[in-house]
C-alpha cells in the first residue's frame, strides 16, 4: 500500500507498506513507534501520528495545516494514507498525495 511519510521535519516523501503477516494498523504502529492517532485531512485522506509524542517529549516535526481551521501541532514523524468511500485503507494516488504534501508542513514554515 503506498503512503506519504513525514520524518524528522522532511516533506514528505512517498512510500510502500509492504504488507507481510501485521495487520496495517500494527504496521503503522510500527512505523510510526507506538500507538497512532488520526486526524482527518478530507473525507479520503488522514494523517497518522503517534498519538502520545508530545508526552514522551518527541521534537514538534510538523504542522497540519487547514484553511479555516487552527493549526495542529505533530510530534515526530506521521504518515499520510488514502481512504475509500469506506472508510478502508488504500494506496494514496498522485492528486491526494499533493494534497498531503501541500497540507502537512514541517514545522516552523510560515
Amino acid at each position: 500500500m503506498k503512503i506519504v511519510l513525514f520524518r524528522n521535519g522532511a516533506p514528505g516523501i512517498r512510500a510502500e507498506m509492504m504488507g507481510g503477516d501485521m495487520e496495517l494498523e500494527e504496521q503503522f504502529e510500527t512505523l510510526l513507534g507506538g500507538a497512532t492517532e488520526m486526524e482527518p485531512i478530507r473525507a479520503n485522506l488522514v494523517l497518522l501520528h503517534l498519538r502520545n509524542g508530545r508526552r514522551i517529549g518527541l521534537p514538534e516535526h510538523y504542522t497540519l495545516r487547514q484553511r479555516g481551521m487552527e493549526d495542529i501541532p505533530i510530534w515526530g514523524d506521521c504518515a499520510a494514507v488514502a481512504l475509500d468511500y469506506y472508510g478502508q485503507y488504500m494506496d494514496i494516488g498522485e492528486d491526494t498525495m499533493n494534497r498531503a504534501l501541500r497540507t502537512v508542513l514541517p514545522a516552523g514554515i510560515p
